[in-house]
This record gives structure tokens, sequence and C-alpha cells, in this order.
């Protein structure tokens, strides 16, 4: 009697834990990384992103149901954006 070795694809097998990693474009600086103050006019690293323009998930991921993926709950009358309170500025919830 042989006994044979099972191969155990382990990508695959990751996939349906949900443990991929997602990356998404970041809704608050617009992917660019970067944010313009209003009144001054300065650029600054977006403080969501850390400078990258993308907000890593591990696992699934869906617009925010709340800002509807905008990252922004609502302007100030200054005009300065304020960040969505469910996401964080990030424009999309991470499922599980």
């Amino acid at each position: 009697m042989t006994l044979e070795r099972k191969r155990v694809d382990v990508y695959h097998h990751s996939a349906k834990d949900n443990s991929e990693v997602t990356s998404k474009p970041c809704a608050w600086c617009s992917a660019t990384g970067t944010l313009s103050e209003i009144i001054t006019g300065t650029k600054r690293t977006c403080d969501v992103c850390g400078g990258t323009g993308y907000n890593v998930f591990s696992g699934i991921v869906k617009p925010c149901a709340r800002c509807k993926g905008s990252g922004a709950k609502g302007k100030t009358l200054m005009g300065a954006r304020i960040k969505c309170e469910v996401c964080n500025g990030k424009g999309y919830n991470q499922i599980g």
C-alpha cells in the first residue's frame, strides 16, 4: 500500500478565508497622497493613507454606507471637509 501526499494550494485556500489583501484608492486625498491647506495653500501628507494614495485592507471591503465612498460627511462653514466618522476618511469599510 502506498500513501499519497495531497498538495495543498495555500494561496487558493487563503482566498476562501477572506484574508487576502486589497488596496483601494484613498478617498480623502483622491489617491494623490497629499492635501492642500485651504488658508495657506501649502501641501501636506495625507493623514489617512500616510502619503501613499491607497489604503490597505485585509478581507472583503465595501464602500462606506455613511459617506457613500467619499470619505467626507460634510463641510464646515469655511469650506473644509469633515471626515466621515465611520470609515475615518478612507471611503471603504472592511467586512468581518
